[in-house]
């Protein structure tokens, strides 16, 4: 007997995945996700009115249902399909692609004989399919009436014909695309039925998500992490802490180099590392992320950027306002022979991590920030170097605001500000780069059939 289970988005339920449930799809959830609980087949049941009108009847009828779902918040949902290479840019393409496929093989059909009503249909869609865009797609479905759904053949320019142009698409990519449309919605799959049937191990439900990600990481390259290669071991460690602390339904799906395989640093060092992966032809998606200094803007002048493959991402740690007016000591000089601190635009010049890491640890004692010291002249770029004074007291309190944050709870956004600039760069490094490959991937296993219902 067949079971299915349910996608829902919002107050719209639209198709049913029969049997069992990809791990494609089941990845696009995390493990905290899972929701399970009991409830009555009178209130969990749409049609239950339906088949026992009477309270007699129902009362009768009525028992525990025991609900099995995975649930998460659209702008989740939206940020892991991202990182698993399915973005809104990827599945835009797609739609475009659907439009022009459609329009092309029914004006092919124009020069065919038959009845009229089927002339008028092929005229009509061919006007629709001509002119139609990505937003006016968008709007269309926006307006989404589920009852229209009985009524086909769908009109051509109607909500169901539009969303007839992304049938047997699979799940992810007609998920990412609803959520365009309704992007704060919640998303659920909802595998009840399957409980019931028999197709889910009761012992493994705990882990479908993560089990799910696991055998996939196991068998294809592309649904494995973003991989950041960094400067430095301190760059990693920090930037990771910042991402359990920002981003932590993300953290599963970027990695960081590690630094026991690759113990040089530097940005001569990341560079190189660049090349390597390039001449090796690494498949997965890989951010090379550089200081935002005079070192960094050196040593990226030997990496020819723009020949790299698509899946190498180089870019530098974001000019901030904390920056662009820093405290820096100068030379010494015959009024101050310890040298005098002036006030600089050190973005592209001093930009190592320090200067992300919040005010809060670069304030010294004296209630200064710790400014940056000039030290080597780079001649190829006429610019100095710089440095931040106290770069071991920085680190320590930034590793005690870790701690303090893990064992608090407690979240100040101003002191995270810099960070969250490096996270939001490599979360973003791929999402206008639909990978040709990944392009071709839309008819995988979990094809959707969509049918519209309103919950």
């Amino acid at each position: 007997m067949s079971s299915y289970a349910t996608f829902r988005l919002g107050n719209f339920e639209f198709g049913q995945i029969r049997n069992e449930v990809d791990p494609e799809v089941l990845a696009v959830f995390t493990d905290d996700m899972l929701e399970r609980h009991t409830e009555s087949a009178s209130d969990y049941y749409p049609w239950w009115r339906d088949e026992y009108p009477t309270d007699a009847e129902s009362s009768e009828a009525d028992h525990p249902v025991a609900v099995v779902r995975l649930a998460g918040p659209g702008p989740v949902i939206a940020a892991r399909l991202d990182l698993m290479g399915i973005t809104a840019t990827e599945v835009k393409a797609l739609l475009e692609e659907s439009i022009s496929s459609l329009g092309r093989r029914y004006e092919d059909n124009l020069a065919v004989g038959g009845n009229e009503y089927f002339a008028q249909y092929v005229r009509n869609t061919v006007e629709v399919a001509s002119s139609l865009t990505v937003s006016q797609w968008q709007e269309k479905v926006c307006d989404l009436d589920a009852a229209e759904w009985s009524k086909r053949p769908f009109a051509p320019g109607s909500a169901g014909w539009m969303l007839d142009l992304i049938e047997y698409w699979e799940w992810r990519h007609v998920l990412r695309l609803l959520l365009t449309v309704w992007p704060e919605e919640q998303v659920v799959l909802d595998l009840t039925d399957l409980n019931d049937g028999g197709w889910i191990d009761d012992t493994l439900a705990d882990s479908l998500a993560s089990g799910a990600l696991a055998f996939l990481r196991s068998t294809a390259s592309a649904h494995t992490p973003i991989v950041v290669l960094t400067e430095g071991r301190t760059d990693a460690e920090f930037i990771k802490s910042a991402l359990d602390v920002l981003y932590p339904d993300l953290q599963d799906l970027i990695t960081f180099l590690d630094y026991e395989v690759r113990p040089e640093g530097g940005a001569g060092a990341l560079a190189r590392s660049v090349k390597a992966f390039a001449a090796a032809g690494i498949a997965n998606r890989v951010v090379a992320l550089f200081d935002n200094d005079a070192a960094a803007r050196d040593a990226m002048r030997s990496l020819d950027i723009d020949g790299l493959p698509k899946n190498i991402v180089v870019c530098r740690y974001p000019d901030t306002e904390l920056a662009s007016n820093y405290p820096t000591l100068g030379p010494p000089t015959a009024a101050a022979l310890s040298g005098h601190i002036e006030h600089a635009n050190v973005n592209g010049l001093a930009g190592s991590i320090e200067l992300y890491l919040g005010t809060d640890v670069l304030t010294q004692e004296d209630g200064a920030l710790a400014p940056v010291q000039w030290r080597s002249f780079i001649q190829s770029l006429r610019a100095y170097q710089g440095e931040i004074i106290g770069k071991e007291r920085v680190h320590k309190l930034f590793r005690l605001k870790v701690e303090n944050y893990a064992s608090s709870g407690g979240f100040d956004e101003a002191a995270w500000h810099g960070l969250r600039s490096i996270l939001d760069v490599i979360i973003s490094a791929f999402l206008d780069r639909a990978l040709p490959e990944q392009l071709c991937e839309h008819g995988g296993r979990s094809e959707a059939r969509i049918r519209v219902r309103q919950i």
